[in-house]
């Protein structure tokens, strides 16, 4: 019989308790003793690191600080600016009215227009690059084939053709054309 039985497998009886001594065991665990020791060079390091980090950027003085204040001489005397005075016309004489030549495009430049519309693409998360060229603003992305990509080059037609801009393509990044078509 196997010791550690507490009762027969088969009869179900009590079996007597006896202490038997086996001189082939072995002793479980680890045979060092366990001791909690801290390890201290880690710790003496990881502060030694944050100090010196620490005194670094508490220390340095770069561009992030105030610029020292401007010094004014107080000893100079300022000049008083002189106020403009409105010309009053002579009695009995017709108003002088002066003409400021106009420039011949007062509307947006190629450039506000690209700028305008690369802002409008990217309000829509329709990552794209946007450059005028001639007459032609070339818009690379990989969102050409996006249904809200036509109703956002409608929105920028007219500042489009008021600057001079006559044709629009979507080129995607590859360099295949998706689309083009006149403004």
């Amino acid at each position: 019989m196997v010791p550690g039985y507490v009762k027969c497998p088969k009869c179900h009886a009590a079996l007597p308790r006896t202490r038997t001594r086996d001189n082939n065991a072995q002793a479980g665990g680890t045979a060092m003793q366990a001791t909690a020791s801290v390890p201290w060079i880690p710790i003496v390091i990881t502060v030694v690191v944050a100090g010196g980090i620490i005194a670094f950027f508490s220390l340095r003085k770069g561009s992030g600080s105030k610029p020292p204040p401007a010094t004014t001489d107080t000893s100079a005397p300022t000049a008083p600016t002189p106020t403009p005075v409105a010309p009053t016309p002579a009695p009995n004489s017709e108003p002088v009215t002066f003409s400021t030549p106009s420039p011949q495009n007062s509307g947006p430049s190629p450039n506000d227009v690209a700028r305008d519309l690369r802002r409008s693409l990217e309000q829509k998360r329709l990552w794209s690059t946007v450059s005028v060229g001639g007459g032609t603003i070339e818009v690379r992305g990989t969102s050409c084939a996006d249904k809200a990509m036509g109703p956002t080059i409608d929105s920028i037609a007219v500042a489009a053709h008021t600057a001079g801009l006559t044709k629009l393509r979507c080129v995607e990044q590859s360099g295949g054309v998706v689309f083009a078509r006149d403004l």
